[in-house]
């Protein structure tokens, strides 16, 4: 990208299997108000990284609107972006509304969060989330479901969840899934108003806070974390 790209509603722009997508400086984005679709397989994966792929913070990310479709990115790698922003509450994939589904991707190596979620309903499965300067994933009033997904040596917290009285979508959850070495915590819930985080059947430890925080940084597996609202 040598310029920012959006997607207009109403189309969709589709990546072939194999493109790598490239952005030259720091502020590239690529806005999706319609929808993306992006069918990587195992052997020909698409990468979205920076022009010299070296560094985190050469591309800043991919957003999907508030007013977004149905986009789906399958086999995915995205890495050294966040570039353009200092908060940890953005993200290299940023999802503010839609219906975003993640198969068999990565998100590594960001200057900030590597997902970060603020609307809209979101799938995560078979992915992996790991060496992002802040949060793997942060997430706060979304429909959220991750699966058998990887979270790991994320400078912040694996995952971060917040809801408030505001929100009244269904719970999110996390099943089968590994949180591992992240810098501060595995797992942070912060309920605004009201929300708090349940385990079932959860496999690693939990430790309750004052707050309603529950923190972990072992090992999730074949277990679920769910968060309540």
């Amino acid at each position: 990208m040598t310029g920012n790209v959006t997607v207009a509603s109403g189309v969709t722009l589709t990546i072939e299997a194999g493109v790598v997508v490239k952005g030259n400086a720091a502020s590239r984005s690529l806005t999706v108000n319609g929808s993306l679709s992006a069918p990587g397989t195992s052997t020909q994966p698409i990468l979205f990284t920076s022009s010299s792929d070296s560094a985190a913070g050469q591309w800043h990310q991919i957003s999907f609107g508030s007013g977004s479709g149905t986009s789906t990115l399958q086999h995915v790698n995205a890495r050294y972006g966040g570039g353009g922003s200092v908060s940890q509450y953005a993200g290299m994939v940023n999802v503010n509304g839609g219906t975003v589904t993640i198969e068999d991707s990565t998100f590594s190596n960001s200057a900030i969060s590597g997902v970060t979620l603020y609307g809209g309903t979101t799938t995560i499965r078979r992915s992996k989330l790991e060496a992002n300067a802040d949060h793997g994933l942060y997430s706060t009033n979304s429909a959220v479901s991750i699966e058998d997904s990887a979270f790991w040596s994320n400078g912040q917290n694996g995952i971060e969840y917040w809801a408030n009285s505001s929100y009244t979508g269904p719970d999110g959850t996390v099943t089968g899934s590994s949180i591992w070495d992240n810098g501060q915590t595995g797992v942070r819930d912060f309920p605004s108003s009201g929300g708090t985080l349940a385990t079932r059947g959860l496999e690693g430890h939990v430790d309750g806070e004052p707050g309603d925080v529950v923190d972990d940084n072992g090992t999730y597996g074949f277990g679920t974390v769910r968060f309540l609202v």
